[in-house]
């Protein structure tokens, strides 16, 4: 079990280093998107790179409602994670073949 224990401290110091490297690469500053859908509502995010941070801000948004487009807040939390590992790590882009990121 030891070195199971291991491997997987070593899978989180390699990703956070990947993760780093990315971020460095990144342009900083706020960058922010709103979106009319089809009946009026406006979806908006804002995402904020520095050096140490990369920050998504989805306030303001409509609530939910009876409608098939609203997600949960694990749902939002797992897209964030998706767009910052793909704009940080190249290899594991979603225009690439990912299989190296599930190995």
């Amino acid at each position: 079990m030891d070195a199971c224990h291991a491997a997987i401290a070593d899978l989180f110091v390699e990703g956070e280093r990947r993760g780093r490297t990315g971020l460095a690469s990144l342009p900083q500053g706020t960058f922010r998107i709103e979106e009319e859908q089809d009946d009026g509502a406006l979806w908006r995010a804002a995402i904020t790179i520095s050096p140490e941070r990369f920050s998504v801000d989805l306030r303001g948004n409509p609530a939910q409602r009876k409608a098939p487009y609203n997600v949960s807040r694990d749902g939002a939390v797992i897209a964030c994670q998706m767009i910052f590992k793909a704009l940080t790590d190249r290899r594991c882009s979603p225009m690439r073949d990912r299989s190296a990121c599930w190995r």
